[in-house]
C-alpha cells in the first residue's frame, strides 16, 4: 500500500495508473440512498455531530505519541488512498460527510444535510453555518467545496483517489452555502466516498499557492495543523486552536515511523508512545500481562487471499483452483500462525461488510484435492510459483511458508519468494510470473469496493485483478449492484455474486485480519476504523 505516482501527467490516463494508488485498499461503503429526501444533522442540531461518545473525564493539553509501521505515502488527499497515510490524514482534514466513527456510520460534517434527487443523480449539500475556517486563514464555503472537486477531477489527473470518485460529472455553486453534485451515473454508494479521504475539502488559497506540491504543506479545517514532516522518521501537528466543532483534546500529536514490530511494542512498554498500530499476535500475547497497556482487537474489513493467476496454463482451470483450495488448512493457520487473531473467510466480502452473505469454505480435503488435479490431468512435482509480500499483512510470509508445505503435500513442487519493500512487490506483480500471491484488499464498508476491482473483467491483467478472474455474470451483478437504489435487490445481486466467485475459486480465501492495536489505559478514544484506518483525533488523556 506504500506506493507514489506523479498525480499530473500529459499521458493518458489508464485503469491501472488510476487505481494504483490504492494499494488494496479503495475505500468506499453503501448507505440505503434516500431519493428527493434530506438527511438533518443529528438531534435537530446541524453541525453538531460528534464522532466519538466520550465516557470518561478528560485532562485536556499534552502530546500524543503514535508509533506506526510505515512511513507516509503522502498528506495530500488527492493522491493516495491506503489506509495507514490515510489516518494520519484524518487529523488535519474534514469532509461534507463523516464516516470516521466507531461503528462506520456516516454522519453530517462540513454539511449538515443534503437533499439526493429522484433520478439519483445529484445530490445538494447545505453546509454548516458555523464560522469555519482552513488552517490558513481562508474561509470555508462552497467556492472551497467546487475548487476542491475541480482539481480532483482535471482530465489530466490520475490516482486511486480521483477514481473513487470519477462518478462525479460536475459541481456547482448555488451559494455561499449549498452546492450541487451531478453525478454521470448513478452511484449508490455516493455518500460514501465523499465521506472518505479522497473526499477532504482543501483550501483554495493553498491549492493555488502549492499546487502539486500541496503534500509538502498541506491545509485542511481539521482539528490539528501540519508542522513537519521528516521522510521515513515522523509526521507532527500542532492544535488548531479556531476549529469549528469543538477544542481538540491533544497539544501535538507526534507520529512516529517505526518499521521494526518489536521496536514499536517497546515504545509503548516504556510509555514513550501511548498509542501503536499493528502489533503483531505474538507481541500482543506477550503485552497482555501488562498492566500499563490495552490491546484493542478489531476485525476489519481486510480480506487477505491469495491471487490465483489465470494468465498462467495452471490456474486456468477451476478444477486445479478448488485442489488448491482443498489443499489450505486456513483453521490451523489461524490458529497456529496468527494465534487466533483472525476470522476464517467464508466470502470474499467480511462480515464487517454491508451485504456479505457467508458461504460454505472449502473444507480441508487433501485426498479431494489430490482427486482434483488428477481429473485435470496436472502431473505429480508440477511446479507452482508462489510470491508473498514479508511484513505488510500479519503473519504473511509464515503462513505463505505453510501454504507452501500443504501444497507440497498434494503433490505440487511450490516454491516461495519474498518480499520485503511492499511498493516494490505490488511493481513485481505486474509482470504476472506467478502462480499465486498474498494480497489483502479493505475497504469501508462496501461491497461494490470489495468485490469491482478485484474481480471485475474490466482490471483483467492489471492492478489488482493480476489474476484476471473473469465471468461476465459477475460482471453483470457488480455493475446492476452499484446503480441499484433498492437495499433488498442490492443485497439479492451482491449475495449471488459472492456464491459464483466461491465456487469458482476466483482465490484462495484466507481470512479477515484483526488489526491489533496497543494502547495506554491513559488515553481513551482510539479506535480503528472498520477500513483498517487508525482514528486518534477525537482521544484524550483521561484525567
Amino acid at each position: 500500500m506504500e506506493h507514489s505516482t506523479s498525480v499530473m501527467t500529459s499521458n493518458p490516463v489508464t485503469r491501472r495508473s488510476l487505481l494504483r494508488m490504492a494499494g488494496g485498499a479503495l475505500l468506499a461503503a453503501p448507505m440505503s440512498m434516500l431519493t428527493g429526501g434530506v438527511v438533518a444533522g443529528s438531534a435537530g442540531n446541524p453541525g453538531s455531530a460528534k464522532a466519538f461518545v466520550r465516557t470518561q473525564t478528560i485532562e485536556p493539553g499534552g502530546t500524543l505519541n503514535v508509533a506506526i509501521g510505515t512511513d507516509i505515502t503522502s498528506l495530500e488527499p488527492q493522491l493516495t488512498t491506503e489506509t495507514s497515510s490515510g489516518g494520519v490524514r484524518t487529523n488535519l482534514y474534514d469532509q461534507l460527510v463523516w464516516h470516521f466513527t466507531p461503528d462506520g456510520s456516516i454522519i453530517p460534517w462540513l454539511a449538515t444535510e443534503w437533499e439526493v434527487s429522484s433520478d439519483g443523480l445529484t445530490y445538494t449539500f447545505t453546509l454548516t453555518d458555523k464560522p469555519v475556517k482552513f488552517h490558513d486563514g481562508t474561509d470555508f464555503n462552497a467556492d472551497a467545496v467546487k475548487a476542491t472537486f475541480d482539481r480532483l477531477l482535471q482530465p489530466e489527473r490520475s490516482g486511486a483517489a480521483k477514481l473513487t470518485l470519477d462518478m462525479i460529472q460536475s459541481v456547482e455553486v448555488l451559494d455561499p452555502r449549498t452546492v450541487k453534485f451531478t453525478l454521470s451515473k448513478v452511484f449508490a454508494p455516493f455518500l460514501r466516498r465523499i465521506a472518505d479521504n479522497p473526499g477532504a475539502i482543501m483550501s483554495p488559497a493553498s491549492i493555488q499557492q502549492y499546487g502539486e506540491d500541496y503534500g509538502q504543506h498541506p491545509v485542511g479545517t481539521g482539528p490539528f495543523r501540519f508542522v513537519e514532516y521528516v521522510t521515513g522518521d515522523h509526521v507532527s501537528f500542532e492544535r488548531n486552536p479556531d476549529y469549528w466543532n469543538g477544542t481538540p483534546n491533544f497539544d501535538r500529536i507526534e507520529y512516529r515511523i517505526v518499521p521494526e514490530d518489536a521496536a514499536r511494542t517497546t515504545l509503548l512498554e516504556t510509555g514513550e508512545a501511548q498509542v501503536v498500530d499493528r502489533v503483531t499476535p505474538q507481541l500482543a500475547d506477550a503485552l497482555k500481562a501488562n498492566p500499563d497497556v490495552r490491546i484493542q482487537e478489531t476485525v476489519t474489513s481486510r480480506i487477505v487471499y491469495f491471487v490465483l493467476n489465470q494468465n498462467r496454463d495452471l490456474m486456468k482451470d477451476v478444477r486445479v483452483r478448488q485442489a488448491v483450495n482443498h489443499a489450505v488448512d486456513r483453521e490451523t493457520i489461524i490458529s497456529s500462525i496468527l494465534r487466533g487473531y483472525a476470522v476464517l473467510a467464508d466470502s470474499p466480502i467480511s462480515k464487517t461488510v454491508e451485504f456479505y452473505a457467508p458461504q460454505t469454505p472449502y473444507a480441508f480435503d487433501p485426498e479431494r484435492a489430490r482427486t482434483l488435479l488428477q481429473e485435470a490431468g496436472i502431473a505429480q512435482g508440477t511446479e507452482v510459483v508462489i510470491w508473498t509480500p514479508q511484513g505488510r499483512y500479519v503473519g504473511d510470509r509464515d503462513f505463505a511458508t505453510a501454504v507452501q508445505d500443504m501444497l507440497k503435500d498434494i503433490g505440487l513442487n511450490a516454491s516461495l519468494q519474498a518480499f520485503g519493500d511492499f511498493p516494490a512487490y505490488i511493481q513485481q506483480l505486474d509482470s504476472l510470473e506467478f502462480d499465486m500471491a498474498v494480497w489483502g484488499w479493505a475497504n469501508s464498508n462496501d461491497a461494490d469496493s470489495a468485490l469491482n476491482q478485484t474481480f471485475s473483467s474490466d482490471f483483467v491483467k492489471v492492478f489488482p485483478n493480476w489474476g484476471s478472474y473473469s465471468n461476465p455474470r459477475v460482471d453483470e451483478l457488480l455493475d446492476t449492484a452499484a446503480t441499484e437504489l433498492d437495499s433488498n435487490r442490492r443485497a439479492e445481486l451482491y449475495t449471488e455474486a459472492q456464491k459464483i466467485l466461491v465456487e469458482d475459486a476466483a482465490g484462495l480465501f484466507l481470512h479477515w485480519q484483526v488489526n491489533l492495536t496497543g494502547v495506554s489505559p491513559k488515553v481513551e478514544g482510539v479506535f480503528v476504523h472498520i477500513s483498517e484506518t487508525l482514528v486518534v483525533r477525537d482521544a484524550g488523556f483521561i484525567a
